[in-house]
């Protein structure tokens, strides 16, 4: 597990326009200059979202909210999914202190830092010690916050929690 002492700060952008991406660019590796409305931007890609609300798989493509709306103003934490491999392998990547830009469905965007990296079991717990529940801390916790989920095996899931 790995963890920052110290909270870092969150920045906020001034709102954005969303700008359409082209019929023509791949999912899940788009430009990170490109913005789109209800997208996840990180590691050099732009990944679009969608609502997903509790499924118990992420959509085929792109990225679900399961947890939160992904609204970047609401004061409430936002839990995405998505497939590894496919467009959330960029997930894999991500460290702490990484920024991973939201712009919600208005079209405002948000930036957050990570701050704890960590692999999870299906149970909600640590992988490299069962007796930490990860739940309460990744999708209890309130205050604008974001987390990524994506599968690293079967029944272990890279998590990835920024504010």
């Amino acid at each position: 597990m790995e963890e920052s002492a110290a909270e870092p700060p969150t920045s906020e952008s001034e709102a954005t326009t969303a700008t359409p991406a082209s019929s023509e660019e791949k999912v899940g590796s788009r430009p990170e200059s490109t913005v789109v409305a209800s997208s996840l931007q990180f590691a050099g890609v732009s990944i679009p979202f969608v609502q997903s609300q509790g499924v118990g798989a992420a959509p085929a493509t792109g990225a679900g909210a399961w947890l939160g709306t992904g609204n970047t103003t609401d004061g409430a934490p936002t839990h995405f999914i998505g497939h590894n491999p496919g467009d959330f392998s960029a997930v894999m990547s991500l460290g702490v202190g990484a920024v991973i830009t939201v712009t919600d469905g208005n079209g405002n965007a948000r930036s957050y830092t990570v701050y704890e990296v960590i692999d999870v079991t299906d149970d909600g717990y640590n992988n490299n010690d069962l007796t930490d529940d990860v739940y309460p801390r990744m999708l209890d916790a309130g205050g604008e916050r974001i987390s990524l989920q994506t599968c690293i095996t079967d029944t272990v899931n890279r998590c990835v929690l920024a504010r």
